[in-house]
């Protein structure tokens, strides 16, 4: 029987953060450096999902003033559909609650996946899944990089 587990990332994980994101298409992959970034100062807000103590999953964030900002998350491609991402999204959850905020998803109009997993989280949960605006970034120097997301708020704090 699989033996799932999800804990906090540290700060030697990121490079198994960053191999997933190249794994989880359509997501962006950051430098290295930025993944360590994350797990070295945003640890208490990003997890990391195993199977069999092998990597399966990832979900990072970062807290802002005013939110839990939902940067990356990523299943490996033989554990999508099964459920897993909501206990991504369910860490992510309690530590906004933890710290008394909502929280901030911003996502590629592409990314059904990603859309799909945080709107069934929330209907699932009883949390309302609003737009929150859009996002629109052109890069100077290479337009592959552009961006154009859709920003939602999971409302967890009035």
């Amino acid at each position: 029987m699989e033996k799932l587990a999800v804990r906090n990332v540290v700060e030697s994980d990121n490079a198994i953060l960053r191999y997933m994101a190249g794994k989880c298409s359509p997501l962006d992959v950051h430098t290295l450096y930025t993944y360590w970034i994350i797990c070295k100062f945003y640890s208490k807000g990003s997890f990391i999902l195993l199977s069999d103590d092998q990597p399966a999953g990832y979900i990072m964030s970062i807290e802002t003033g005013e939110e839990v900002f939902v940067w990356q998350i990523g299943l490996m491609s033989e554990y999508r559909g099964k459920g897993y991402s909501n206990m991504l999204i369910d860490k992510v959850i309690n530590y906004a609650k933890a710290v008394n905020k909502n929280v901030g998803v911003s996502i590629a109009l592409a990314n059904k996946a990603s859309y799909g997993a945080f709107s069934s989280y929330c209907r699932s949960n009883g949390l309302s899944f609003e737009n929150d605006g859009s996002l629109s970034i052109r890069d100077m120097i290479d337009s592959s990089n552009d961006e154009d997301e859709q920003i939602y708020k999971i409302v967890l704090h009035k």
